[in-house]
């Protein structure tokens, strides 16, 4: 079964980036190596997840998202650094076992965008999480406890999309293809 979620793109080079410091930093921890590692090619910053979507409930949300990508997005990230995020810290979601890079305080604009579009899921009756809205980067499944969190996390990453994006099972695992690209 397809299942489509909304997310921020993040692009190859901070990906890499994303990856070495998992690579340099996490993998010296014993307790890693039980941990299932997500593809670099998988990393993103989730807005918000979907689930299956009927034709008219697809239609609606791009038209929605672009409008939100133009109206409410492109005038606040008229200056560049706007857009970055800083991921400055190790956490864990303990129900779904999943080891994760956040911010301590992200910026207006994406908590605007996270806003507008979780507003546009509720219109779409899409069923949405109760939990307060945490972005991150997923970086281990089957992650059965936090790690020791290592000093002074610094990872920054440019933002210039978000994408409506579908979640495909493949041999290799979940797949993730973006259908729908907006520039912010």
């Amino acid at each position: 079964m397809s299942r489509f979620f909304l997310a921020l793109d993040i692009g190859t080079q901070d990906r890499v980036r994303i990856k070495n410091w998992c690579l340099n930093t996490l993998a010296k921890q014993k307790i890693i190596k039980n941990f299932k590692a997500i593809p670099k090619n998988n990393y993103h910053i989730t807005l918000a997840f979907l689930g299956s979507l009927t034709k008219q409930q697809y239609n609606f949300l791009v038209a929605q998202s672009s409008l939100i990508s133009q109206q409410f997005i492109v005038p606040i990230t008229n200056n560049s650094s706007d857009r970055v995020l800083t991921l400055d810290q190790l956490a864990w979601f303990k129900k779904p076992k999943v080891l994760y890079l956040t911010t301590c305080l992200p910026p207006r604009w994406l908590t605007t965008l996270a806003q507008h579009l979780t507003s546009t899921t509720i219109k779409l009756a899409i069923p949405m999480d109760d939990t307060p809205y945490i972005p991150h980067v997923s970086l281990y499944r089957k992650a059965n406890q936090l790690v020791s969190e290592p000093s002074n996390i610094n990872i920054r990453i440019h933002i210039k999309s978000f994408s409506l994006y579908l979640s495909k099972p493949s041999d290799d695992g979940v797949v993730y293809s973006a259908v729908k690209t907006w520039q912010i």
